[in-house]
């Protein structure tokens, strides 16, 4: 299975609160830092299988509707995808219609780490693409873009004892709480 396919995965999974589906696609040490972080759990990444089915349980007591809706997808080198698109979200007082941009970083056919990002700039800059369009995408498409030029920087590192993808650096900056 693609890269791609593994990331299409998780967002079905996340759509549909699937925690099964999720965490057959997920490294039992995965790490995952979700803007809902910022409001359920103290701003701490949600790590491993318990920490996906937290997250989960965390969006439904949260979020009453939360749906991310990526429209093009980035495959890069060394496992990462980049996804861009919109999340529309209501609940806890709030209703969230937004750009979104998601990170991940796949192993060995699992995801091990994936961040959300409040603006699509955002996810395809800690990805090294600075310009989407000088990559070759068009907003609002379906399609897989694959930039040949660009390195991935500020990254956590694979870890090659496998042992580590729990204890990743905390690479990007903190998002703030709008939604």
């Amino acid at each position: 299975m693609r890269n791609i396919d593994i990331v299409r995965q998780a967002f079905a999974a996340f759509e549909q609160r699937d925690p099964e589906l999720l965490i057959a696609i997920a490294s039992p040490d995965v790490v995952f830092e979700p803007v809902t972080a910022q409001i359920a759990a103290g701003g701490e990444a949600y790590r491993g299988h318990d920490g996906l089915r937290r997250y989960l349980e965390d969006v439904a007591r949260v979020w009453q509707e939360l749906r991310p809706s990526p429209d093009t997808f980035y495959e890069r080198d060394g496992g990462i995808v980049v996804a861009t698109g919109r999340v529309y979200a209501w609940g806890a007082g709030r209703v969230v219609d937004a750009p979104a941009g998601w990170l991940w970083r796949i192993e060995g056919g699992l995801l091990v780490y994936g961040r959300i990002f409040e603006t699509a700039a955002g996810a395809l800059a800690a990805a090294g693409i600075e310009d989407a369009t000088q990559a070759g995408a068009s907003p609002a498409s379906d399609e897989l873009v694959q930039p040949t030029s660009v390195t991935p920087t500020n990254l956590p590192e694979p870890k090659d004892d496998r042992g580590g993808a729990g204890g990743l650096p905390r690479a990007y900056p903190t998002p703030d709480t709008r939604g």
